[in-house]
């Protein structure tokens, strides 16, 4: 299972993507869209700030002559749903790695506390975030 949250990307961007490299790759995997935000903090400032960085920085050509992907529809349930449920029909089997915001995660347990006894290992859990030095 793969599942999304906003980052350094919109969310419905890293689910379409998410979703266009497994269909491209033929691999039989779910993708779930997950959280359209941090639970506590408001996107906005640190939003402006990647996008600044990218026009600043002469990013944006990278992409030129990549189609953007087309956003696709939702399949239920939402990827806290989807993780809670894959952990707690399969207890002590299930690995979960977290490479991006923990969002779906923090959701997940909120929902699911459970999933903490029955997850057989989790690991590699990146928070991403930004600090501004002076």
């Amino acid at each position: 299972m793969i599942t999304t949250v906003a980052g350094n990307t919109p969310v419905d961007v890293g689910y379409a993507v998410a979703r266009d490299l497994i269909t491209q790759l033929d691999i039989p995997v779910a993708v779930y869209r997950g959280a359209s935000r941090a639970l506590l903090e408001d996107p906005q400032p640190w939003r402006e700030k990647l996008d600044h960085g990218v026009d600043q920085f002469g990013l944006r050509q990278l992409w030129s002559n990549v189609p953007a992907p087309a956003l696709c529809q939702q399949v239920e349930p939402h990827a806290p749903e989807a993780i809670g449920e894959l952990i707690c029909r399969n207890p002590g089997e299930i690995t979960l790695v977290a490479t991006g915001p923990l969002t779906n995660v923090a959701i997940a347990l909120q929902l699911y506390p459970q999933i903490v006894h029955a997850v057989k290992i989790s690991s590699l859990w990146v928070a991403c975030s930004m600090f501004l030095a002076t």
